[in-house]
């Protein structure tokens, strides 16, 4: 074996380019049609055997099953989709997921695809040259990575056919196929793609460096790797994104068992049944025929499948509220006390989600968990007022209770003004201009500064004040004008380079969020001093 024959750089260039292009087309087509996506989720999933195509069908336009598995966990956290039918949805992406092979084998290593990837490129990359639109942009972002994909292909079929001419095989002959699984299991849990994974594995058999008995076990592993992304994003989740997430681990634990039992019958079934004899294909139609029979060993039983995720899975988050858990709502008096006090820790909350908004400045995953967990903390309080409000109240207490009531609206508004806004915002941190920068590090302080000032004041209990400090309320109109002038001085010198109508509506937006939590905290002196 002459190691300095060797060369590695085409192979992991081609798995580069062709990791590189398939994130692009995923990102891409994302972005394209993330509102048709999200709206399609919503539309067929109200049944199972719905969620089961419609997770088939995504999975092979996006290409990604990992992707659809984040975004059914991010659904069933946000309350838009049940367990159930988001499990539907992962059975089915475990299908969907095979189409790439398929659409590899067929025009990577049975087409000349190198014949027409120069002009894909060239396309891709004029029209995102030429075109300022954001779908045309995505569009040919997608036309780009496509061409990536198969170029970076390419790479590796040459890459690999030149390692296979001074690499003696024979060391692999007699070693345990456990060694082959777990080889796909970690490829595919490190470059977070099964589809990557398959690509490789279908490349290293068309040159006969591996046989097919041996693909089928490194596919096997790439397929229980690929959990590896849903289940790290648990990590942060809330319970039902950890049932989500290990829903998907042990659907592909009971695929890859049933691949592992019925090896035999299934090659036997692909050579004799269906003629299909040439090993490419063979190691592409073996990955969906035991993802197949996966699906038709869990379906039947996705009820109580799902109920078994829900005890293994049991819940461990801390209770929202705090002040009115231990109260009963059928007494009155102490029930407002705990209200009362409750109200002032929801601020909080709002107050501390605004923070994160403002400081992190981005549209993630981490950021919607912390406005629906705020939201779910709103309906515990809201359900425990409806329970104090189905009592005999005197007027006194039932205009106590709307007080209250409207504090907590006006503090959950305050953060979805500033929620509205994280695009902006972020356009703002890596916009890459000095003056947005500036203005983005003055927000951040303005605002950082008003809600300790805030916090100050609910945690101080000796507060007997009629109204709130009229300090706030300087502070708020101090935040505005700063902001303002700030944006006066910037269209001042760069005129028509910065889109200063979203500066305007960011503006606004903040001034907003921050008038509903005065009005809020105002709220909560009302009720503190109403007569009951």
């Amino acid at each position: 074996m002459n190691i300095e024959l060797i060369q590695l750089w085409p192979l992991l260039a081609g798995l580069g380019l062709f990791l590189f292009g398939m994130g692009l087309m995923e990102e891409s087509l994302s972005q394209l049609l993330r509102g048709s996506v999200k709206s399609f989720i919503r539309r067929h999933t109200h049944h199972p055997l719905k969620a089961l195509l419609s997770g088939a069908v995504i999975t092979a336009i996006l290409q990604s099953s990992t992707l659809v598995t984040l975004l059914v966990m991010s659904f069933a956290g946000a309350g838009i989709l049940g367990l159930e039918n988001g499990i539907g949805i992962i059975l089915g992406a475990n299908i969907g997921t095979t189409f790439t092979g398929w659409l590899v084998s067929l025009l990577g290593f049975k087409f000349n695809i190198q014949a027409v990837v120069l002009p894909i490129l060239a396309l891709g990359g004029l029209g995102l040259i030429f075109f300022r639109k954001k779908s045309m942009v995505r569009l040919f972002g997608f036309i780009m990575g496509f061409g990536f994909l198969f170029m970076g292909l390419a790479y590796m079929k040459d890459g690999f056919a030149v390692f296979s001419e001074h690499i003696d095989f024979n060391l692999l002959n007699g070693r345990p196929m456990v060694l082959f699984l777990l080889f796909g299991f970690v490829l595919s849990a490190a470059i977070h793609s099964s589809s990557g994974s398959m690509v490789i594995f279908l490349s290293l058999l068309s040159e006969g460096m591996i046989d097919l008995h041996q693909a089928f076990y490194l596919v096997i592993g790439s397929d229980l790797g690929t959990t590896m992304t849903a289940l790290i994003s648990t990590f942060k989740g809330n319970t039902i994104k950890k049932k989500t997430g290990w829903a998907q681990f042990y659907i592909n634990v009971i695929s890859a068992a049933i691949a592992l039992v019925m090896m035999n019958p299934i090659s036997q079934f692909i050579s004799v049944i269906l003629q299909i004899h040439d090993p490419l294909f063979s190691l592409v139609a073996f990955h969906s025929s035991f993802n197949f029979l996966g699906i038709l060993f869990i379906f039947p039983f996705l009820g109580k499948f799902t109920s078994l995720i829900n005890r293994i899975i049991s819940p461990r988050e801390t209770d929202l509220v705090k002040f009115i858990k231990e109260v009963s709502p059928d007494e009155s008096t102490s029930g407002f006390i705990a209200l009362q006090k409750e109200i002032g820790q929801y601020l909080q909350q709002a107050i501390f989600t605004n923070q994160q908004f403002i400081s992190s400045s981005e549209q993630n995953e981490e950021n919607e968990l912390n406005y629906q967990t705020l939201k779910k903390y709103e309906n515990e309080v809201k359900r425990f007022s409806l329970s104090l409000q189905n009592l005999t109240l005197s007027e006194a207490e039932a205009e106590k209770l709307e007080l209250m009531t409207a504090s907590v609206r006006y503090a959950t508004l305050s953060a979805k003004d500033i929620k509205d806004v994280l695009q902006n915002l972020e356009s703002i941190q890596y916009s890459g201009v000095e003056e947005l920068s500036q203005f983005n590090q003055t927000l951040i302080a303005l605002q950082s500064d008003l809600y300790g000032h805030i916090q100050l004041i609910l945690q101080d209990q000796t507060q007997e004040k009629t109204d709130p400090p009229a300090s706030i309320k300087r502070l708020i109109l101090d935040i505005n004008q700063n902001l303002s002038k700030l944006m006066v001085q910037m269209s001042a010198h760069r005129k028509d380079e910065l889109d200063f109508s979203s500066l305007l509506n960011l503006i606004h937006e903040i001034n907003n969020s921050n008038e509903y939590l005065y009005r809020s905290l105002e709220l909560i002196y009302s009720a503190r001093n109403h007569a009951q």
